[in-house]
């Protein structure tokens, strides 16, 4: 007979206790050295965390998304200058992160989800001249973070620009997208839902 055996059966005896009530395919963790304690299975969908010394919780894999576009058309950025790029629609936002009316620029984190998000950005590029250079930023605030570069080759012809990053951000920082125009004017975006100027937030991410 195993002494440690039959001292931890008697000591999860002991500790039975706490465990009142349970539902199908709750689990088992230990609160002490001598007890046992349950949780409860999260809602679908959601994804088991530890915490250290604290009891381990159920939590959604993503809290909050958003996906925002440009519905109004084109954005054309002259020459040497930056510009912001609105995102006046909206296919989703799950937790008020955008505002069709005010700064329609932004995707904000709301209050009490800091933490790290992917933002992905992508605008289409319309070259009117041969000679023309353009940028795509993706901005924390006011600060850029990653940027996307495309020269001209032919006139009337396309480039896609694609930017992401990875990044911590707390509570009211915000992402943003900006189109530069290195050389000559640039059309950024399209009247098109699916060509057009687009920013996507996810998180904060599980990690």
């Amino acid at each position: 007979w195993n002494t440690d055996l039959k001292d931890n059966l008697i000591a999860l005896h002991v500790g039975e206790v706490a465990l009142a009530s349970q539902a199908a395919y709750d689990g088992l963790y230990a609160i002490s050295a001598t007890q046992l304690g349950r949780f409860a299975v999260g809602t679908l969908g959601q994804v088991f965390k530890t915490q250290g010394a604290a009891a381990p919780i159920f939590e959604d894999l993503i809290k909050n998304y958003c996906n925002a576009f440009e519905s109004t058309g084109v954005q054309t950025v002259l020459s040497g200058a930056t510009d912001v790029l609105t995102l006046a629609g909206e296919d989703e936002d799950s937790n008020a992160m955008h505002s069709t009316v005010t700064n329609t620029n932004r995707i904000t984190i709301p209050t009490g989800y800091g933490g790290r998000y992917l933002a992905i950005g992508r605008s289409l590029i319309q070259w009117g001249a041969s000679d023309a250079v353009a940028y795509l930023h993706l901005r924390k605030n006011t600060t850029t973070r990653v940027r996307a570069r495309a020269d001209a080759h032919t006139l009337n012809e396309y480039t896609d620009l694609v930017v992401m990053d990875f990044i911590a951000m707390a509570a009211g920082d915000y992402f943003s997208l900006a189109g530069e125009a290195g050389v000559n004017s640039v059309s950024f975006g399209s009247a098109s839902a699916s060509d057009a100027t687009r920013l996507i937030v996810l998180g904060p991410l599980a990690v």
